[in-house]
């Protein structure tokens, strides 16, 4: 028989709880969390015992090495982590409010300007409803995930690696582009039809850093092909610097995808495919908490815009675009 719930709305338990054991986790030391809340040790021990004894669980391991979260704390600072994330959104809405703003949807995304649906998504919000605030957070995949789960974010949008719905996230599928190796005008192979993969190796490309989903790729499709990743190459974390880049070296090569391409006329597609290449586009939510009205509404707005993208990229026989049908929040 598994033991009672312990009771966390008698009043028993602080907001000062929740700091104090999330910065005990961060600073992994009584001592270290002492001195970043400029309190005594024994005040940080005391009040640790506090909340152990209100959930009736230790949340910390003690060793001579400092502590480290139980299985249990590890859960209940997610926890409190979300809860101080609400308050401090709430606070942030309370000040939209007196300034006669209606609402607010924050969004994490690691595609900014190269999202088309995106771009478009917003245009749609500010003609349906300019009062609404849309707070726009760029980072890469693992860090729009946890911004989404400590509830710092509404959404995250864009490109993320292997997530899946689970009980925790809701996942919907927007769109998915291939990459291709992209090259300036005048550049030496952009008239050849018998490029080998081998030889683009030696040229300079221009890669995203290590922790996107571009580079996850490209890394591991030259790795699947046999060939080591190009030495020659200059790492930055913007798309649009790659594309200037690019624009600018009349040897160089950065992977694209074919709307980014589109988008900028002295930019080419090398006559080379890169089978395997796929960037999958998605929207994703916490299942825990209901999304705002406001949220829900940018959630339709990309949805529509999607169905837009995809009519207009119809009568493209070749276009590597494919969509979503789905195009409205409540029917999901």
């Amino acid at each position: 028989m598994s033991a009672p719930a312990p009771n966390l709305t008698d009043g028993r338990l602080k907001l000062r709880h929740l700091t104090l054991i999330l910065m005990i986790a961060e600073c992994r030391t009584i001592g270290g969390a002492a001195d970043a809340l400029s309190i005594t040790q024994p005040a940080v021990t005391r009040s640790l015992q506090d909340i152990e004894r209100i959930l009736g669980t230790p949340l910390f391991e003690r060793s001579r090495f400092g502590v480290r979260p139980t299985p249990v704390g590890t859960t209940f600072l997610l926890h409190a982590r979300q809860i101080l994330a609400q308050l401090t959104l709430a606070a942030e809405d309370v000040v939209q409010g007196l300034a006669g703003l209606s609402a607010v949807v924050r969004i994490a995304t690691n595609t900014a300007g190269s999202d088309q649906v995106l771009m478009a998504a917003l245009q749609r919000q500010n003609e349906a409803n300019p009062d609404v605030v849309v707070v726009i957070r760029e980072a890469p995949p693992g860090e729009m995930l946890s911004a989404l789960l400590n509830g710092e974010v509404d959404l995250a949008v864009g490109r993320c690696l292997s997530i899946r719905e689970s009980d925790r996230l809701k996942v919907i599928h927007l769109y998915s582009e291939s990459l291709y190796p992209a090259v300036r005008d005048g550049h030496e192979l952009l008239e050849r039809d018998d490029i080998q993969l081998k030889e683009l190796v030696g040229y300079l490309w221009v890669l995203p850093g290590d922790r996107t989903t571009i580079r996850a790729n490209v890394d591991q499709f030259f790795l699947d092909s046999g060939y080591p990743i190009p030495r020659n190459r200059v790492e930055c974390s913007s798309i649009l610097t790659a594309v200037e880049i690019v624009k600018h070296g009349p040897h160089t090569i950065t992977p694209l995808t074919e709307s980014i391409i589109n988008a900028n006329p002295t930019l080419h597609a090398l006559n080379i495919p890169l089978p395997g290449l796929t960037l999958t586009h998605r929207v994703i939510y916490r299942k825990s908490a209901e999304p705002s009205a406001a949220a829900r509404g940018f959630v339709n707005h990309l949805l529509a815009s999607n169905r837009s993208i995809e009519i207009q990229n119809s009568d493209r026989s070749q276009s590597t675009l494919t969509l979503d049908d789905r195009h409205n929040f409540d029917t999901l």
